[in-house]
C-alpha cells in the first residue's frame, strides 16, 4: 500500500477557486485534499458540483456565500445541489441526489445511495411526490462523504485511514 503521508486531508473538504495556468479560468470546485510533495504538478485534488474530479495546480480560498455563513436553513423549495440526502414523506424512501443536469435531477435508488436509479426528475415532480431535504439544517462546513476506493481514485494511490 502506498504512502499517504504527503496527503493532506485535515481542514478538507472546502469550496476553493482553482485553476491550472491561467486565474482567469478559474472554477468554484470542493478541493477533497491537497498533496504535499514539492514535484506533483497538480497538488490539488478536487470534485465539481457535477462530481467529476480532477486536480488542479493553483487553490485559493474563497469566501463563504451569504446563505451558508448564517447556517440557514434549507428547505426542497430552495432547490437541489449534488450529494443532497432526500426523504420521500410518502413511502419514507431515501435517495441521493447523484446529478443535475439543466432541469433534470438523478437520484440513487431508493436506499442504495451508490448507485443510480433509471428515472429522471425534476424539482417539481420531487416536490408533488412528497420529497423534503433529509437534514433540514445547512451545515456550516459542508461533507461530502466518499468512500476509502473514491478517495484513492482521487488521489491515484491507495489510501488507508489511520487513527
Amino acid at each position: 500500500m502506498k504512502d499517504t503521508k504527503n496527503i493532506k486531508f485535515s481542514g478538507y473538504p472546502k469550496l476553493m477557486r482553482v485553476w491550472d495556468e491561467d486565474v482567469s479560468n478559474s472554477k468554484i470546485v470542493y478541493v477533497l485534499a491537497e498533496r504535499l510533495d514539492d514535484h506533483h504538478q497538480f497538488p490539488f485534488i478536487a470534485i465539481d458540483i457535477s462530481g467529476e474530479s480532477n486536480s488542479y495546480s493553483n487553490a485559493e480560498d474563497i469566501e463563504e456565500p451569504e446563505e451558508r455563513k448564517f447556517n440557514k436553513q434549507r428547505t426542497i423549495k430552495d432547490g437541489l445541489e449534488f450529494g443532497d440526502i432526500i426523504k420521500n414523506n410518502n413511502s419514507g424512501y431515501i435517495n441521493k441526489v447523484l446529478g443535475i443536469c439543466n432541469d433534470a435531477i438523478f437520484l440513487s435508488l431508493n436506499g442504495d445511495l451508490d448507485n443510480i436509479s433509471d428515472n429522471i426528475y425534476t424539482l417539481q415532480e420531487l416536490i408533488k411526490c412528497g420529497y423534503e431535504i433529509e437534514t433540514k439544517e445547512q451545515i456550516k462546513n459542508d461533507v461530502i462523504q466518499m468512500t476509502v476506493s473514491e478517495v484513492s481514485k482521487l488521489v491515484g494511490c491507495k489510501v488507508e485511514i489511520v487513527e
